[in-house]
């Protein structure tokens, strides 16, 4: 980068350091560490402009050291000066002041290095060849007590140099009063050569009573000494790498190697040596322009901390909005457990007016009058206290004793049958169970028990009475259903309490206003506002925290209170609509059920025994046919069985003759065998003609042949028993039949006894004839008015049923909806706390971060400065 450009960045930097708001952002009057760079960067402008404006061809050599180091002296000899002209030695540390030494040729063009700080300079001129291209620049003696001339050499006058002889003196060499100056000059000035000169060459004298001189000189002595300086120098910083040829001892009261340091200047400073200038101002431009990135990164960093910090001030705002957010919430544990109360009274008043129309709607527990409780009860206990009189004990016996007689030849027609059964076919029962009938019993009456009576008699009254106290809770639920349309409750009470959620909603959100107030107060610090206040800007933010408008905070209260209890005024308005509509069809229900009268019931009678006596006129008649049906179904069953056992028998012969004649073929097969045995030995015999005479061989013929076959045929005849064996079974199964038959018969007989409970039939028949006395009663014109009445009032019932049903679905839909006002909703509160923090601290974070733009922005053009 050329000098030149390199200027401007620092000209464009300074001028914007400059800026108010920079200034302010940079803090450049206030901050140490940024005014120290922002002198520094005025200095570095300063020392970068007198470099710039260094004529080409003068090079300039620093002479750097403690005091009484010998650097006057060393200026003295080089330059060769007379007592008359030469320069000041051994200067005090107190005496600061720079001397810029050159040929009087040059005081036109060479730097003149104005101060800026605290050390003068002045300008030397010397007649000497030397210094026609050379300017010598002679710093003040620095120590470690004294940092601000360091700094002022360092970043003021040093830069412009193109090479430093740093002075120690031979007898005291790197002491700690070096330490400063060095680690200041290789830090910053290290791009410059340098060499180190020790002065007071003459402590390497070999003979201390001789002068100095090459041959008076202990080079070993100097080697050791200059190895312990350079590790010294090293130790300093480990950047620097030094040998030999950087170090130079010279005596300027002998003058010793005076020359040899002289030699070296003119031939660095030769005009000829190109590379050598070209490489020195390559190393300066790069101290300007990193020590340029260096405060320029001071800048930054500084800008990027306030950046930061305020960005932690808005970090810490968000902080604390969370910190706070219990106490600006509009919603909090005392408004929750309101609302619960709320809640729970909605829910009781609800629950108590559903309740009481539900059981309301239950009073209807009967289809007709005859199932009203009290009712069905009477009529279970007239069928349960009668019982058989003893007086129709012996009518049971004889009838008993007939039903035996009338049975027996029957039973006896099954055995003579049974008997008779033979076994060649299938043997069945020839029996017409239509010819057996019971009859010809005595005639039979029943009275009533005198208790059943009475209560037969005491029916009307128990139906009076019941329908009386049914009516009675139909009306007082009519009355009741009448008096809550009347009055359209609970709507006055639902209203009330959603009236009260939203007043103490109200109260609520005042409340939560003045939280807001220290939310605000509390979101920003003291620090924020003190930081902001520097910046010049402070007021803009007490402006935005100023109090709400009066008219926001009503919106608020009307947005929270439909946001809350959404559409509360229509859905309130169609309840009573609804309410209203079931009143008009309550007021319209014809006849009313206060209009009902009972006095005509009162009047009319309940006849009794009508049945009863119709019904004992047959009983005889019946008892017959029941006992009838009752032998015929005994006999058909045991004849059924019998049959089944003769089936059983029958089948068991046949199996028992199939087995014997199996036996009897297998006999004969064997007798058959034995037979043709026989014959074939005969043919065996002959076939090894054993005899050889005719007569022998018709012998054997005959016998083999005939006889012994025919004798075993016989003997097999005679000895056959298998129709003696099929007779002896026939009759054994035959015998088993009967006696089993017989057997199963008389268990039936016995059966039947034990069974034919007359009695139950009687009592069965009574019961009949009582539940066709209460039919009789039922259809009497006492009855008929009961059941009309009755009828009448579930009618009406019904009617207002169906009003009830209505009025619990009202109720439940407006339950439900009235709870959920005071659910404990987070988000619908939420929306209405973002709009009032929104309101309060919106625009203060919006000031934020335009004030943070503003500071990016000082940033941003800080950073497009390029070194």
């Amino acid at each position: 980068m050329a000098p030149e450009i390199l200027l401007a960045q620092f000209e464009k930097l300074i001028n914007f350091s400059k800026d108010q708001l920079t200034k302010k952002v940079l803090e450049i009057e206030k901050d140490l560490q940024i005014n120290k760079n922002y002198d520094l960067l005025l200095r570095i402008d300063k020392s970068l402009k007198q470099y710039t404006s260094k004529k080409s061809g003068l090079v300039y050599i620093g002479f750097m050291g403690h005091f009484s180091s010998g650097k006057s002296s060393t200026i003295n000899s080089l330059l060769n000066l007379s007592s008359k002209n030469a320069r000041e030695v051994d200067l005090h540390p107190s005496d600061k002041g720079i001397s810029l030494i050159t040929h009087p040729e040059n005081e036109a063009s060479f730097i003149k290095l104005v101060s800026y700080g605290n050390i003068p300079v002045k300008p030397v001129m010397v007649e000497s060849e030397l210094l026609k291209n050379i300017v010598l620049i002679d710093t003040p003696g620095a120590g470690d007590t004294d940092p601000l001339l360091i700094s002022e050499l360092m970043q003021d006058y040093l830069p412009v140099c193109d090479l430093l002889l740093y002075f120690f003196n031979a007898t005291n060499p790197i002491d700690k009063s070096d330490l400063p100056l060095l680690v200041s000059k290789q830090e910053n000035l290290s791009f410059i050569q340098t060499k180190y000169i020790f002065s007071r060459g003459d402590e390497f004298r070999i003979d201390f009573d001789e002068s100095i001189s090459e041959a008076n000189f202990d080079k070993l002595k100097s080697e050791r000494f200059l190895s312990v300086s350079i590790e010294r120098l090293q130790q300093l910083n480990s950047s620097i790498k030094l040998n030999e040829g950087d170090f130079f001892i010279i005596d300027n009261r002998k003058l010793f190697r005076i020359d040899s340091l002289l030699d070296f200047i003119r031939a660095f400073s030769s005009v000829e040596n190109l590379d050598n200038q070209l490489k020195l101002h390559t190393y300066k431009l790069e101290f300007y322009r990193k020590t340029g990135k260096l405060i320029k990164a001071v800048f930054q960093n500084h800008i990027q901390q306030k950046l930061t910090v305020l960005k932690k001030y808005v970090e810490d705002a968000n902080f604390n909005i969370i910190k706070y957010e219990d106490k600006v919430r509009i919603t909090n544990n005392r408004l929750s457990q309101t609302w619960k109360n709320y809640q729970a009274e909605i829910q009781r008043i609800t629950s108590k007016n559903i309740t009481d129309l539900v059981e309301g709607n239950q009073i209807t527990y009967a289809s007709t009058v005859w199932q009203l409780p009290k009712i069905s009860k009477h009529l279970t206990e007239i069928n349960s206290f009668y019982s058989p009189e003893e007086s129709i004990t012996s009518y049971v016996f004889a009838a008993f004793q007939k039903t035996l007689s009338e049975i027996k030849p029957y039973f006896d027609e099954l055995k003579r049958q049974v008997d008779s059964i033979t076994l060649e076919s299938h043997p069945t029962l020839n029996f017409d169970i239509a010819v057996i009938k019971v009859k010809d019993l005595s005639p039979i009456e029943i009275k009533l028990p005198s208790l059943t009576t009475s209560q037969l008699r005491n029916l009307k009254q128990e139906v009076i009475e019941s329908l009386t106290e049914f009516y009675g809770k139909a009306k007082n639920n009519s009355n009741s259903l009448g008096h809550r349309l009347r009055n359209l409750q609970p709507i006055a009470e639902l209203n009330e309490i959603i009236t009260k959620g939203q007043e103490g909603l109200n109260v609520d959100i005042d409340v939560h206003f003045e939280h807001v107030y220290l939310y605000r107060a509390g979101v920003f610090s003291e620090h924020v506002k003190e930081y902001i206040t520097n910046l010049g800007i402070g007021n803009r933010l007490n402006e935005l925290e100023q109090e709400f408008d009066i008219s926001f905070k009503e919106k608020i209260k009307r947005d929270t209170t439909q946001l809350i209890f959404k559409d509360f005024q229509l859905i309130s308005a169609n309840f009573k609509q609804k309410l209203t509509e079931c009143k008009h069809e309550y007021e319209l229900i014809d006849p009313r059920i206060g209009d009902i009268d009972f006095r005509e019931l009162e009047l009319e009678i309940i006849e009794t025994n009508n049945e009863i006596k119709k019904f004992s006129s047959d009983l005889s008649g019946k008892i017959e046919d029941a006992l009838t049906q009752k032998i015929r179904l005994k006999i058909l069953e045991t004849i059924k069985n019998i049959e089944a056992g003769i089936s059983s028998k029958w089948n068991e012969y046949k199996e028992n003759v199939r087995r014997l004649r199996n036996e009897r073929i297998q006999r004969f097969l064997i007798y058959l065998s034995i037979s043709i045995g026989f014959i074939l030995l005969y043919w065996i015999i002959r076939k090894m003609k054993i005899s050889d005479t005719a007569a022998n061989n018709v012998i054997l013929n005959i016998f083999s042949n005939y006889i012994i076959p025919l004798v075993v045929l016989v003997y097999g005849l005679l000895t056959d028993k298998f129709s003696k064996k099929v007779n002896k079974k026939r009759v054994q199964i035959k015998q088993e039949l009967i006696a089993s038959s017989m057997e199963y018969l008389e268990s039936q007989i016995a059966e039947m006894k034990q069974t034919m409970d007359i009695k139950q039939l009687i009592t069965d028949h009574f019961k009949r004839a009582l539940t066709a006395q209460i039919d009789d009663i039922k259809k009497q014109a006492f009855s008929t008015k009961a059941s009309n009445l009755f009828i009448k009032i579930n009618e009406i019932q019904k009617k207002e049923n169906e009003i009830r049903r209505k009025y619990i679905e009202e109720l439940k839909y407006i339950d439900k909806v009235f709870e959920s006002y005071f659910e404990y909703d987070d988000q619908k509160l939420d929306v209405i706390s973002k709009e009032i923090k929104k309101e309060a601290i919106e625009p203060s974070f919006k000031f934020l971060e335009d004030l943070g733009l503003q500071i990016s922005d000082v940033n941003n053009r800080i950073s497009k400065i390029e070194f």
